[in-house]
């Protein structure tokens, strides 16, 4: 029988798209909301299952709740906090979405407002999510171009950026889990701040070795890693470096996410990066 990928919209009290791979959920993206109740203050991606059904992500984690699931952000963009969720902060909205599904693939492409907390704009953001699932792992290759719209817009210095992921207690390192990046260098110390293809988390749950990855296009600018034993790993080109766009400028950087079963030793990480970097849709 083939393979057939569905997206389900789910609104009122959930207000996003589910993502099916033969009747199974893939993940959901949560596009948020002023309800105080459902208050989100950015578009996110979770839960993100293995193809056995594992979730490896966490949605507004307990020391930190503005790690959530897969997201996108930057706490320093022309003076607005994009990151956080405390009040003052911006957010980024949804102002448009075009979502198919095609074949063996689902297509989430949205145009970004990022926003102060008066809602006044301060860059817009086209990004694109393809989602295909597999076997073995789930890959969401995303796309993210940054547009100096209305004015110059400074993108300082800034540990808390960029391309995010929050993994599950079970798999972080605090909990037994291992991070490893694509130099072979392992654990929160030896793999902060380096520049690398991808960062992995992998661990255990209930039994089952499993795993996420983050992953940077080669063509994408060279990017430092954030990493954190209790589960924060960014891909923050912005780690060490301020960006200026002027007005009518773009910046894009592409990314993959893996969720993988089997962990960083038993899943193919490596080749699952060549293929991305070798055959993304996406790539700049």
């Amino acid at each position: 029988m083939a393979s057939v990928i569905q997206i389900q919209r789910q609104e009122g009290r959930y207000n996003r798209y589910k993502i099916f791979w033969n009747g199974k959920v893939v993940t959901a993206l949560n596009l948020g909301g002023e309800k105080p109740d459902f208050f989100l203050p950015r578009p996110s991606l979770h839960p993100l299952y293995t193809p056995k059904g594992f979730p490896v992500t966490e949605h507004g984690a307990h020391n930190y709740p503005h790690h959530k699931g897969v997201w996108i952000g930057h706490a320093r963009v022309g003076g607005v906090n994009c990151f956080h969720d405390y009040p003052g902060c911006g957010r980024i909205i949804i102002k448009e979405i075009d979502l198919r599904a095609d074949g063996e693939k689902a297509y989430l492409n949205a145009l970004n407002g990022w926003v102060d907390k008066d809602g006044r704009p301060v860059l817009e953001e086209e990004r694109k999510h393809i989602i295909t699932p597999g076997e073995k792992a789930h890959t969401i290759e995303i796309s993210s171009i940054l547009v100096a719209k209305f004015a110059d817009v400074e993108l300082a210095a800034e540990k808390h950026a960029f391309m995010g992921i929050r993994v599950t207690d079970a798999i972080d390192a605090d909990d037994g889990g291992l991070i490893l990046n694509s130099h072979g260098e392992a654990g929160e110390e030896a793999t902060m701040g380096a520049v690398a293809d991808w960062v992995d988390c992998s661990g255990e749950m209930g039994g089952n070795k499993i795993g996420i990855t983050l992953m940077v296009h080669p063509n994408s600018p060279p990017t430092p890693f954030f990493t954190r034993a209790y589960g924060t790993v960014l891909s923050d080109y912005f780690y060490d470096k301020v960006l200026t766009l002027r007005k009518g400028e773009r910046f894009k950087q592409t990314f993959c996410v893996v969720a993988h079963d089997g962990d960083s030793r038993s899943y193919d990480i490596t080749s699952a990066y060549q293929n991305f970097a070798q055959g993304s849709e996406l790539a700049p």
